[in-house]
């Protein structure tokens, strides 16, 4: 076998840095919050298909913050009502919320996609592309491009 020329490794190993760094952020339980809604953002999501051709959306905003929650909880949600959330350590994303009363903390879908699982499919892909030698560099690239969007979402 052949051995990775150094850009490859060094691009291997960027990946799988960036990849933990955003897996500790999601794991990690990060900063509790307990403040009340200035406002729940209803919006309207237009699209065309079977199951009715749209769906709506709910953003709750903060002093501090301002993040989606899920269509279960935002129809509830109101302005001054108490919600609790917790931001990750290293980007300030919330990771998880609850209305107070509630059992049990959310955490929307594009924080698990963003935080869990895109990271972790990327490490898998980068320890079988380097293990078993695949040659599907252009595959690879267009991951580390949604990888790298996936950081600046995570940092703004």
């Amino acid at each position: 076998m052949s051995t990775l020329p150094t850009s490859t490794r060094l691009s291997y190993l960027l990946t799988v840095l960036v990849c933990a760094v955003i897996l500790t952020d999601f794991a990690l339980p990060g900063t509790s919050y307990t403040s009340e809604i200035n406002y729940v953002k209803k919006e309207r999501q237009q699209y065309y298909n079977a199951a009715g051709n749209f769906h709506y959306t709910y953003k709750v905003v903060t002093d501090s913050h301002s993040f989606i929650v899920n269509e279960t909880l935002g129809p509830v949600l109101y302005s001054g009502a108490p919600i609790s959330y917790r931001c990750s350590p290293i980007f300030n994303q919330v990771n998880s919320y609850q209305a107070l009363g509630s059992d049990s903390f959310s955490t929307h879908s594009m924080r698990w996609v963003s935080g869990l699982i895109l990271p972790l499919f990327l490490v898998l892909i980068t320890l079988l592309t380097w293990r078993l030698r695949w040659n599907i560099s252009n595959f690879y690239f267009i991951l580390q491009v949604i990888l790298a969007a996936n950081l600046i979402y995570l940092l703004y």
